[in-house]
């Protein structure tokens, strides 16, 4: 059986990526393609310690050692609801959120990344990463007047945003380091209106899956 194809949508706090994906599952489900949805971090575990941690008034370094362990969790347990069958998995977001948002805090690259999957066990790497590219002050805009959430706050500072934008785009100009020089990179401009960015996405995944049924059969 051949491997589904996974592409991820990702791109900092405010980059509009989820009035992407709900256009982008209304064109799956018109099209009728066989798909799944991996969601690695939105959805919090009930009954968990490590979740009831991010409630309480931590200092800074510590609340961020718990959101690592607590979106570790997460993203390990939505992977393994996922069907990995299916011959298209679509992200929205992904392992690479994770490098992201993390990068800078390590070393190098590669350090990040050893860092990231020791804890990310079951979470395997997209084959495409399509990513937002979005001016921070566009972004910022976008997060103070759109609905609070319950999560994620400390990624949504302008100091935050620049520094996971800084990071994404050193994740896609890296070619040597593994897994990263496996994964095909869309950087697309994101400040275009959400019919023309979707209508862009919906083609580059089409291009990717006749990609990916090629390369399937010439294994076989």
């Amino acid at each position: 059986m051949s491997k589904p194809l996974y592409i991820a949508l990702e791109g900092i706090k405010g980059s509009g990526k989820s009035t992407l994906i709900d256009l982008l599952k209304r064109k799956l489900e018109i099209t009728g393609i066989p798909n799944d949805w991996y969601n690695p971090f939105r959805k919090p575990i009930e009954h968990c310690w490590q979740e009831e941690l991010l409630k309480l008034e931590l200092s800074e370094e510590l609340l961020d050692q718990c959101y690592n362990v607590a979106y570790a969790n997460r993203a390990c347990i939505a992977a393994q609801k996922v069907d990995w069958h299916c011959p298209l998995i679509i992200g929205d977001r992904s392992i690479i959120t994770s490098y992201a948002t993390r990068l800078h805090k390590h070393i190098n690259v590669e350090h990040a990344i050893n860092t990231v999957n020791a804890s990310h066990v079951h979470v395997p790497v997209p084959n495409a990463v399509i990513l937002l590219d979005t001016p921070v002050k566009v972004a910022s805009s976008r997060i103070e007047n759109r609905k609070p959430r319950a999560y994620g706050h400390m990624h949504e500072t302008k100091e935050a945003l620049q520094q996971h934008s800084a990071n994404y785009m050193r994740l896609a100009r890296e070619k040597e380091v593994y897994p990263l020089s496996q994964i095909s990179w869309y950087i697309i401009n994101a400040n275009a209106s959400p019919r023309s960015l979707s209508h862009r996405i919906w083609n580059i995944l089409i291009d990717e899956l006749n990609i990916h049924h090629k390369k399937n059969s010439l294994v076989l």
